[in-house]
């Protein structure tokens, strides 16, 4: 069993439960052709009276690149006023926010894993307009910027999309990340993450990915199979301070351990998420955002669901070897 010092949750680990859950991608396999232009995907040119209003339009020379617009199935909107309710012993709320798609390209099949580095560079880029955006408004207090990839991973359509969700209040396991960060930085008057980057680089054992930037590592506690960390090297405690040279850099992290995981584990669901806070409780050099990427290679069960401990079926060190190339 291992402990998170991010999460303050624990993990445990059983290699010899079985068969491990990834294979490497059988090159015989067969697979059946995703078209550039799908008729009855809303998100692919031609198809724009399907979509809402467009917020945000990049363009290149052969037309738009990356679009932004509201969720047409918002989890929340913008009339929510956020006042509490109360319901006897219970607390209640009209849920407040913004829920937003950003189609990543207009070819219907290039994930992330198959685009140029350009292309990524644009998606980077676009990531850094929408949150910067939505983080901005006073009514927001945490904006969570993911991608589905997958019918496993809540993925309702195949056309390469993220989104993010701008909500009014901070949610407990944020709140909990943050309470932890900052004990760290009481204890030991360093950053957690840049404690974790130093370690892991001196370790060796579980980075995957390294450039100018940035480091790609399977986690000490890693909550599943070949999960995967993208995190600055140097301390930036919010994604919004990204440089532009960083947005290379994190766009080139992400489109190699994206193509790795496609090889290595064959093409799996997943879902990852941009960890960055808004909160003004606590002192920014205590917080240091990163990318958080988990294939869904197995599934929790009863277990999992009773004692709230994930069970992992492969030990971080393996997985490492295996994403690296090992």
């Amino acid at each position: 069993m291992r402990l998170s010092i991010v999460s303050g949750e624990w993990v445990m680990y059983a290699p010899g439960r079985g068969i491990r859950p990834h294979a490497v991608r059988d090159p015989s396999a067969s697979t059946v052709p995703v078209p550039d232009r799908e008729p009855s995907c809303p998100f692919c040119p031609g198809n724009e009276p399907m979509l809402p209003a467009i917020r945000m339009e990049m363009r290149g020379a052969d037309g738009w690149q990356i679009r932004a617009f509201p969720n047409r199935y918002p989890a929340l909107t913008l009339n929510g006023t956020g006042a509490e309710t109360p319901v006897d012993i219970y607390r209640a709320m009209q849920g407040g926010g913004d829920h937003e798609v950003i189609v990543e390209t207009p070819l219907h099949n290039r994930p992330i894993s198959r685009m140029s580095a350009d292309e990524v560079d644009w998606l980077i880029e676009a990531y850094h307009r929408r949150y910067s955006e939505m983080a901005s408004r006073p009514e927001i207090k945490t904006v969570t910027l993911f991608r589905n990839h997958g019918p496993m991973a809540g993925s309702s359509l195949a056309h390469p999309h993220s989104q993010l969700i701008g909500v009014g209040i901070i949610p407990q396991s944020v709140k909990r990340r943050e309470q932890l960060a900052a004990a760290h930085f009481h204890d030991r008057g360093r950053c957690l993450f840049c404690d974790m980057v130093d370690f892991e680089i001196r370790d060796g054992r579980r980075i995957i990915f390294q450039n100018q930037a940035f480091i790609g590592m399977v986690p000490f506690a890693a909550e599943v199979s070949c999960e995967a960390w993208i995190v600055p090297k140097v301390h930036t405690p919010d994604f919004r301070a990204i440089s532009d040279s960083e947005k290379s850099d994190l766009a080139d992290a992400l489109r190699v351990i994206l193509a790795v995981m496609r090889e290595k584990l064959n093409d799996p669901d997943y879902n990852f998420v941009i960890h960055s806070s808004l909160s003004p409780t606590v002192a920014p050099d205590a917080l240091h955002w990163h990318l958080q990427i988990k294939p869904i290679l197995t599934t929790p069960a009863g277990f999992e669901m009773g004692s709230g401990i994930h069970i992992n079926p492969s030990l971080p060190e393996a997985d490492a070897s295996l994403l690296a190339g090992g």
